[in-house]
């Protein structure tokens, strides 16, 4: 089943393979590369946190909203975009469907990196 054929969900083409051939994966929030952090900390701070992930022959798959879509695995320039974005929510369980329907983008917890 292609994953990017469920509503409001992307997922890269490697972190798929990874599912399919039970790969380990390392889910990440988005929260902590964006909150507390200047722009350049939190860009030096992400690429720092990736190179420890794949030196352990890991998968990273950071985990953000947007606009409408929820990313699982973001890309580099999606990374960057993320970043230097100002209108970020913090996305819990319950505010996902509220975020999404409004084409906001946001970081985020834990618990919701959890369920996606």
């Amino acid at each position: 089943m292609d994953l990017n054929k469920i509503n409001n969900l992307e997922i890269p083409e490697e972190i798929q393979m990874a599912l399919k051939s039970w790969s380990p994966i390392v889910a990440l929030e988005s929260k902590i590369i964006s909150n507390g952090m200047s722009f350049i900390q939190n860009l030096e701070t992400s690429n720092l946190i990736e190179k420890i992930i794949f030196k352990e022959n890991l998968i990273l798959a950071t985990i953000d909203i947007l606009k409408d879509r929820i990313i699982i695995g973001l890309n580099q320039s999606k990374l960057e975009q993320f970043e230097i974005s100002k209108n970020l929510f913090t996305v819990s369980r319950r505010d996902l469907p509220s975020v999404i329907s409004r084409k906001q983008s946001g970081v985020t917890t834990v618990a919701k990196t959890i369920i996606c």
